[in-house]
Order: structure tokens, then sequence, then C-alpha cells
């Protein structure tokens, strides 16, 4: 078997210059960054292989050759087409994002049928997810497909919505599946209250990310009341202790946080010694006004009385631990040792009944009987 060494290169006129990717077909991974791409083949392999020229303004594929640099098919035959590559948009409302699509007619006198169409920002063991399907989206993705078209659009737009879409569509022809590269990347984002103050006055501003145009009709929340302006920005002056918030009109539902001046701090004092003693407070400040904390007194005399008694306390516990320990080890061998010594034998004494034992069990009876006569007499 013969090897040979190939050795293709991507170019195309471009200006700012162009970044080059190579990629095999019907394989959405890149299988090669850079302008030129040289291999060892002996001319088996089936694969065909294309490059893409990309910079700032726009991306463009080359023709299809085989790994022996062979032209296999022209760019105009099959190819994706995306209007922008970047879009952003506003949570909450809905984008379109457009799309064209071309494929031969006829190859080898067989004419070309669209099979399958769909987008996708996911892949399933290399398999790409369609949106339709993916329950992240569901209810909110419609396909525009007519003709050439393959637009989509999503709608009530989410921040996790923010990831790069690609269209991919299948045909009956060998090798005739086709997906756009590198996708258009879309970024989804929240509204925000921009604050700038001028002296007396503080301007509110209703911006996002992706620059709004001032064309759009805004609505405007004072402490959580709609308002009358429907402009981009609001004017208010400071010091001003109202909350201000705002949405697109149409969609009221996705408005921004909320921006307001500070509320009033709060003082609170740890048992540690102060330097001194006095009153102390402090104040909170942003570009809509500004708010101090109460007074609050420390008496340093006082601090250092409570720190020495917690400290004496301490000392205290510390020296009393010790003989603690001590009487309780003296208890418990006391009780071990009273548990361990052996049982002493008990002395029985065994009583004679003899005649002179009953002769001193009867004396306390006669003398009994004796004291009763004497008590009748008297």
């Amino acid at each position: 078997m013969v090897f040979r060494l190939v050795d293709l290169t991507c170019s195309s006129d471009a200006n700012p210059a162009a970044t080059y990717t190579w990629y095999k077909e019907n394989d959405d991974e890149p299988l090669h960054n850079g302008a030129k791409l040289v291999f060892l083949t002996d001319f088996s392999v089936s694969d065909e292989l294309y490059c893409t020229a990309e910079n700032e303004l726009g991306r463009k594929r080359s023709k299809h050759f085989s790994v022996d640099g062979k032209l296999v098919r022209g760019e105009d035959d099959w190819g994706v087409t995306y209007s922008s590559y970047q879009i952003c948009a506003l949570k909450g409302s809905t984008v379109d994002i457009p799309c064209t699509y071309t494929y031969p007619s006829t190859i080898n006198n067989q004419t070309t049928k669209v099979q399958d169409r769909l987008w996708f920002a996911k892949m399933s063991s290399s398999t790409p997810v369609d949106l339709k399907t993916d329950s992240d989206y569901s209810g909110r993705v419609e396909y525009h497909f007519n003709e050439n078209d393959c637009t989509l659009r999503i709608k009530d737009l989410r921040e996790s919505d923010s990831a790069q879409y690609k269209f991919r569509f299948t045909a009956n022809q060998q090798g005739g599946r086709f997906t756009g590269e590198p996708g258009v990347t879309l970024t989804v984002t929240d509204l925000q209250v921009e604050v700038e103050s001028v002296s007396t006055q503080a301007e509110l501003r209703c911006h996002s990310s992706c620059n709004v145009a001032d064309s759009r009709s805004y609505v405007w929340y004072r402490n959580g009341q709609k308002q009358a302006a429907e402009t981009s920005s609001l004017r208010v002056p400071v010091p001003d202790f109202n909350s201000y918030a705002c949405a697109v009109k149409g969609h009221e539902e996705h408005h921004s946080a909320a921006v307001y001046a500070p509320k009033t701090p709060s003082v609170s004092q740890s048992p540690t010694d102060f330097s001194g003693s006095g009153d102390f407070y402090c104040t909170a400040e942003n570009k809509l006004g500004r708010k101090r904390s109460e007074h609050l007194s420390v008496d340093a005399k006082w601090n250092s009385t409570f720190n020495m008694n917690i400290m004496k306390l301490t000392l205290m516990l510390l020296m009393m631990t010790p003989l603690l320990v001590l009487t309780l080890w003296m208890r418990k061998k006391k009780t071990l040792s009273s548990t361990t010594k052996p049982n002493e034998p008990v002395e029985m004494i065994e009583l004679d009944s003899g005649s002179e034992y009953e002769n001193v069990l009867a004396v306390p009876a006669a003398q009994t009987e004796d004291a009763e006569e004497q008590e009748d007499l008297v």
C-alpha cells in the first residue's frame, strides 16, 4: 500500500484577515484549525473535506474536496447562510433568527428532496436535539420553513436560552446532510436601571447590554405603581427615597430590579474593648440619597470591666477543672474497689432449747403477773 502526502491550503481575500477551519462533511466538530491541512492517505478513504474562512464581517465555506484533493461539489450546491452570527435580545421578548439554505436540484439525474429540517442547540450522544422536542423550549419555538427559508422564532425568552443555535437539513442524496456552521450565538439579557446623579437630580436610564433602541416604549414603576412616563430615561430629585424599576411596554412582567436610596442603617456593638468612650453612628449612601443611623453610646470603662470579669470567670473555670477531674477519678476508684471486695462469712449462732433458757424467758412473765396484782390492790 502506497501512502501519499496531501497538502491542502485554505485561502480567501478578506479584510480584516480571516481565520480558517477545516471540517469533514457530515461532522460538526472541527477537524483542524488553521489555513494548511497536511496528512498522509492511501486515497482509499471517501470522506469529503471543506474549509471555512471567517472574520468579524461574515463567514464563507469552500467547495468540497475528497481526501485526494479532487473537487467534489461547488460551494453554491449546498449551504446555510445566517444573516447575523451574533444576536442579543431582551428577556421575555421574541426573537427571529433569519436563515436561508441551498442544495443542488439534481445529482446524477436524481431529484434532490429535503427530508428533514431542524434547529438545535444541544447534542445527545452526537445527535442534535430538535428544539421542538426539547422540554426547555416547550411551546416557545416556531419554524418558519418556506422554500429556502429556515428562520427560527423563539418566544418568551429566558436567560437560559443564551446559546449557539444551528440549522441542519438532510436530503435524499449521498452525503446530503448539511449543518450551518458555526451557528448563531444568542445572548438573552435582563433590563437594568442605571443611575447618574448630577447635583440635586438623578437620571434613571432603562438599559440592557443589547442596546435597545430608544424608539421602544417603556414602563416605569415607582414603589411598584405604574407611572405615566414611557421614555427610556427618567429624572428624579436627590435625595429621593422611593424605589424605581422599568420594563419594555408589552412585557411588563419582566421588569428590571428596583433601585432605591439606602434604608436607615443600624449600629450594633459586640462585647469588645473600644479604644475610647463616646457616641457613634454610621452612614449609608448611594446616588439617590444618604441615610444615617441612630447614635450608639459607648463606655470604654464598662467594656473593660466586662471583659475583665469574663477573663476572671474563665481563669476560675480553668483552675477548677483539674480538681473536678481528680474528685471524679477518686470516686470512680472507690466504687470499683467496693464492688470487687469478696464477701465476709456470716457467723451463725444456734441457741440451745434447754430449761435454763426457758426459765429466763419465764421470768418476765411472772414479774408481769405480780405487777398486775399490785395494781388491783391499790
